[in-house]
């Protein structure tokens, strides 16, 4: 499935930037990706990512991946032991890497494992939303744990049972 790239979509950028906002404040966010619509919030911060579990019922030993912006970030989040033209080749793209953690990201992800997630997805919002936040997005699906993944996005407010602020 291909998305619409989102810079086509009239007042991007303030959508981009009134999201970057409301993550900076312990939001959780719908975000569209390569794939399916996600939740995503900032990483590093814990009571974030425990919003997002009690959101979608999801048991909290299941763990979560990281989005970030760009290759170069991988380095500062996992320890790396793939030759770099492997991730180039593979991301941006619909794919999840499971690489070792480091110390960079926030202990209290994912603590049952030392292995990360990590999702680069080929669609410019959510990528540029990683970049402005200058830090790893917590990501995962739009949808009730163990319920259907969320493809439109307007059932996102029917998948979770919550209220959203629509910017389409």
């Amino acid at each position: 499935m291909i998305l619409t790239p989102f810079s086509y979509v009239a007042g991007w950028k303030e959508i981009l930037n009134t999201s970057a906002g409301l993550l900076q404040q312990g939001g959780v966010i719908g975000v569209p990706t390569d794939t399916i619509y996600g939740i995503a919030c900032l990483a590093q911060s814990s009571q974030s990512m425990s919003n997002i579990y009690n959101l979608k019922g999801r048991n909290g030993t299941k763990p979560l991946a990281i989005c970030i912006g760009d290759i170069e970030d991988i380095y500062r989040y996992c320890h790396v032991n793939v030759p770099e033209q492997l991730l180039r080749d593979l991301l941006p793209g619909p794919v999840t890497l499971v690489m070792e953690r480091s110390d960079g990201l926030n202990k209290e992800l994912n603590p049952y494992t030392s292995l990360v997630g990590v999702r680069i997805p080929d669609h410019a919002f959510i990528r540029q939303l990683a970049q402005i936040c200058s830090e790893p997005l917590a990501l995962t699906s739009a949808n009730i744990s163990t319920q259907e993944s969320t493809l439109t996005v307007e059932v996102l407010p029917l998948k979770l049972s919550c209220d959203f602020q629509m910017h389409t």
